[in-house]
């Protein structure tokens, strides 16, 4: 039983100070780990405990989600991550936690576990949790197989929103009454190595990518790892493929895919010469065919595979290359062009074949 007749300054102020770099520098590596409230003897209103706890948790959310200066804008974090977990542990011992993730240029994830687990004790506590939060808009999902949602861009840098509901998660559905103690969790990391090379991509790195090299990359409602894009009139498809693990949405492979119009007497020749060389890309007849009967879609594609480590100015370069060479085989199939696209015009930088 709380006090009922003590004002807030009588009670202990048991909050810890948040201590977080003033500036974070792109790919550096910083984690920061301790308590933001101690655990008091006995429970308080929700008014008495919140107040105090809000100031750390609203500073947690801004070294989540504000990236960089003007001077340092988000273009140089590219391939990095932040992420802030709050976690307490319930009288039953079993541990509860609310996330937030956040990527440069991006929406925000939020998580609330235990989610889905085969443990009969941990899934009692997530089913009490259900309700509250499929009102939240959560949703089991994920690698973890947590309560997450996904928050649009300008909604993510509410700063003052997101600390309330992080504050509302602890308070109204995880239970949290001042007695338990509350650890936080800060990381920015990289899914660049040290070489800044990446070796896995997702949709949200390879969304800020494309938006930072000026390609328009706009959803795929039906294709969570699809990305529509486009470069001037050259619309195109950026396709994640391999997924790491099932829900992991780590992709070990980028795909990229066009379908454009070319003569219809002209199709099979451009074909075979895209095919039976050492080229950059391959070429097929797409489906659904083009309305005009004089004419043929071709599909051309490219795929760049990960695992080795790749730069990202590497696949910017290889991106630009295959936009290029496209429009010089439509070209030169439409009869723009007074010679043929050479071998040398559309093999790799490195001379090696496609796999």
């Amino acid at each position: 039983m709380h006090d009922a007749t003590a004002t807030p300054s009588q009670q202990p102020q048991a909050v810890a100070e948040v201590d977080l770099p003033e500036v974070i520098g792109p790919h550096e590596r910083i984690k920061r780990k301790g308590t933001i409230h101690a655990p008091l003897k006995s429970a308080l209103p929700k008014s008495w405990f919140e107040a105090p706890l809000r100031p750390g948790v609203r500073k947690l959310v801004c070294g989540t989600l504000q990236w960089g200066t003007e001077a340092t804008a988000p273009p140089n974090y590219l391939g990095d991550y932040r992420f802030t977990v709050l976690e307490m542990q319930r009288a039953d011992g079993h541990l509860v936690f609310a996330q937030i993730w956040s990527e440069p240029d991006s929406g925000l994830c939020m998580e609330v576990g235990p989610g889905e687990r085969s443990d009969p004790a941990l899934q009692h506590i997530a089913d009490s949790m259900r309700m509250a939060l499929l009102g939240r808009g959560f949703a089991i999902g994920g690698n973890g197989h947590n309560f997450r949602k996904e928050l649009a861009l300008q909604a993510a840098t509410d700063i003052d929103s997101v600390t309330n509901e992080l504050c509302a998660l602890l308070t109204e559905v995880l239970g949290f009454d001042g007695t338990q103690a509350v650890r936080f969790k800060f990381v920015q990391d990289s899914w660049l190595s040290a070489a800044h090379v990446v070796r896995l991509m997702t949709p949200s790195l390879m969304r800020s990518v494309l938006r930072s090299w000026d390609l328009n990359p706009r959803e795929a409602p039906d294709q969570p790892a699809s990305l529509h894009c486009c470069e001037g009139d050259l619309h195109f498809r950026v396709q994640l493929m391999a997924e790491k693990s099932p829900g992991a949405r780590q992709f070990w492979e980028v795909h990229f895919l066009t379908e454009q119009p070319v003569p219809r007497d002209a199709a099979q020749p451009l074909i075979g010469q895209v095919n039976g060389s050492a080229y950059l890309m391959k070429a097929c007849e797409a489906q659904p065919q083009h309305p005009d009967p004089s004419k043929t879609l071709i599909r051309f594609a490219v795929g760049q595979d990960l695992s080795g480590g790749v730069t990202l100015e590497h696949l910017r370069s290889r991106i630009r290359e295959w936009l290029h060479n496209v429009r010089r085989l439509c070209a030169f199939a439409s009869g723009e062009k007074a010679t043929s696209p050479t071998e040398a015009d559309v093999r790799r930088p490195d001379g090696a074949t496609l796999q």
